[in-house]
């Protein structure tokens, strides 16, 4: 195996560990705007250290912290920006999806808003070795502008891989419910090479990617992967209304629970790493968690609602 199935955990590991740190701070209040988790889905951002050149460019969706972090390895820019530091990875004006570094990563929380900058971006790079990475959702395979962006990938022939992670559900509606034909003919519609892998082989996850990404490389033709994976919190913190019995199966095979039920010593180690990491962050940060509480506002019923005109803005945060 040409890459590191222990690397590849251990940054899992920190990223997840991440997240569930945002998911805590956001419980109580320290958080601007939303924050969508990639717990469960860490993976292949787990991966791109170990693939990604100088010079290449990521695109990464509303579910891009993972990414971020695997590519730019900047826990610290993005936990100040999501808590909307000055600091932050863009000033605290981003927040969770809205990322940029400049190591070669940018997001966005438009569904499949960023096919065509990638592809725009990918145009560019086509006289260099270089070349670019773009994620995209299951629901966002439904966007117009997807397939715009496609045409345009095939008919340049533009150096780009473009990674769909397939969790299955676009927000709570399931793909069953969405989603009709095959992937793969699509995609081969468009003359581009399709290839599907998933999560809970990570080992055959980790070769085809490297490979894929070599292959890319050195033809300069554009690649497809499907990667089914699923998302093991909410869409979005508290939007889940998925069946328990149908979430605790995937637990059971999540390959970090795995890693941590056959190798509970070496999980330890990086889990403390990755905790000791983000507790330095807030021993360099002290007053970060400090900042002005946001308001959380229970949900009502609209026609119950009474509007009054405010005489002034208010700074107010609220979620």
């Amino acid at each position: 195996m040409p890459l590191s199935l222990s690397n590849v955990l251990q940054k899992s590991i920190l990223i997840r560990e991440t997240e569930k740190t945002l998911l805590d701070l956001f419980s109580k209040g320290k958080l601007n705007g939303t924050v969508h988790t990639c717990i469960g889905q860490e993976y292949i951002g787990a991966l791109l250290p170990q693939i990604l050149k100088k010079g290449d460019v990521v695109f990464s969706n509303h579910r891009c912290h993972g990414h971020y972090i695997g590519r730019t390895d900047d826990v610290e820019g993005l936990l100040l920006e999501v808590m909307g530091s000055s600091l932050g990875a863009v000033a605290g004006v981003g927040g969770s999806q809205h990322l940029y570094h400049e190591n070669g990563f940018y997001s966005n929380g438009i569904l499949a808003g960023m096919a065509p900058v990638a592809s725009g971006y990918a145009h560019t790079l086509m006289n260099t070795e270089n070349i670019v990475c773009f994620f995209v959702g299951d629901g966002a395979t439904g966007e117009g502008v997807f397939y715009e962006s496609l045409n345009l990938i095939s008919k340049f022939n533009l150096p780009i891989v473009i990674i769909n992670e397939n969790n299955n559900y676009s927000q709570s509606t399931s793909r069953n419910q969405t989603f009709f034909g095959d992937m793969k003919m699509r995609i081969q519609g468009f003359a581009i090479n399709y290839k599907k892998v998933n999560i809970w082989d990570l080992e055959n996850l980790i070769d085809e990617v490297f490979s894929t990404f070599n292959d890319v490389r050195s033809s300069r033709k554009p690649v497809f992967i499907e990667v089914e994976c699923y998302r093991l919190k909410a869409h979005s913190k508290g939007d889940d209304d998925r069946d328990n019995k149908e979430i605790n199966r995937y637990l059971a095979i999540d390959p970090i629970n795995v890693f941590k039920n056959n190798n509970n010593d070496l999980y330890l180690k990086y889990k403390n790493e990755a905790i000791q990491r983000i507790n330095l962050f807030f021993d360099k940060h002290p007053d970060i968690s400090n900042n002005s509480e946001v308001s959380h506002i229970s949900p009502i019923n609209k026609n119950e609602a009474i509007w009054i005109e405010m005489g002034s803005y208010s700074n107010k945060r609220v979620n």
